[in-house]
């Protein structure tokens, strides 16, 4: 398991992401662009993502979905084909401002891991 490294400044860094994707959420049209490869993805616009101690890199954002509202968090590390372990996952969404707790059967959460070497988290807001 690779460690991960919340201090004030992290903790400061996550908190402000979340934030931030709060207040520029995606719109239907803004998906359906990214979708199409017409916009980057957020991970690579460093408004939307940080690089946190030790090797994981964490995007969120906010999404208008078709009714519904969705914080999304993406938390991938550094190794070819690895994930990280669900109490860093765990850790970070809550300093992202997430309710919910990975594992329980809340309705309003989704895991899935679809990306390689990247597990997504969304969670209705």
């Amino acid at each position: 398991m690779r460690p991960l490294i919340i201090d004030d400044t992290v903790r400061q860094d996550l908190k402000s992401l979340g934030e931030h994707a709060r207040a520029d959420e995606y719109s239907l049209d803004d998906l359906l662009d990214l979708m199409n490869g017409r916009i980057d993805p957020p991970g690579m616009d460093e408004k939307f993502f940080r690089l946190v101690p030790v090797g994981y890199k964490v995007v969120c954002t906010v999404e208008n979905h078709p009714g519904c509202k969705m914080l999304h968090a993406s938390i991938s590390v550094n190794a070819e084909n690895k994930l990280p372990h669900p109490v860093s996952i765990q850790a970070i969404i809550e300093e992202l401002g997430f309710k919910g707790k990975l594992g329980s059967d809340d309705p309003n959460m989704t895991v899935h891991t679809n990306e390689p070497g990247c597990i997504n988290i969304l969670e209705k807001i």
